[in-house]
């Protein structure tokens, strides 16, 4: 069993699920600095920031072959869609997509065996288009400091789950190999 079939995973995802519909998942305010420090803060400074980038790691974590390449995709999604909220401002389609998206890449992690990793990795990315675009269009005076100190959080924090994965994955698998051999 992997690391993310077992139950208490399950359990944490429920509760992280339950918390995003709550108040406490607000973190956009056009009032706020737009300097580097504000940038490398700005994804810690929500629940929703942190399980978006969250479930990406974890989806990350996934891959065997070229997690580097899909993060730096995501990297890139997650710049052009900052770039596109800037230079087109908000769209209707923003907010329904970025809702839409924590329901999805829930399902792209529970479903990984029924659907192929390269499908789930564009999906995720299209999504990551809009996480960006709210970016752009919500934070009208947005310094280039800000956009690389958002990005930057934004692609440790995507490696860091996915070494959590990666990690967690890999002692299972040992764990379940060693009770294999003791029976």
């Amino acid at each position: 069993m992997s690391f993310l079939q077992s139950t208490i995973w399950k359990k944490l995802l429920l509760t992280v699920g339950v918390t995003l519909l709550s108040p406490l998942a607000q973190a956009h305010d056009s009032s706020l600095p737009t300097n580097l420090l504000a940038g490398l803060n700005h994804p810690l400074s929500g629940v929703d920031h942190l399980i978006s980038l969250a479930l990406i790691g974890l989806l990350l974590g996934q891959l065997s072959i070229n997690r580097q390449l899909a993060l730096g995709g995501f990297l890139l999604a997650l710049g052009l869609g900052t770039v596109g909220g800037i230079i087109l401002s908000t769209q209707m389609w923003i907010e329904a997509a970025i809702l839409f998206s924590l329901p999805v890449f829930f399902i792209l992690l529970w479903a990984k065996e029924k659907i192929q990793l390269k499908i789930a990795t564009t999906t995720a990315a299209m999504f990551m288009v809009a996480h960006g675009w709210s970016h752009g269009a919500e934070i009208s005076s947005m310094s280039l400091s800000f956009i690389f100190g958002f990005l930057l959080t934004s692609v440790i924090l995507m490696s860091l789950f996915s070494l959590f994965c990666i990690t967690v994955s890999s002692r299972i698998k040992l764990k379940g190999r060693l009770i294999a051999t003791n029976d």
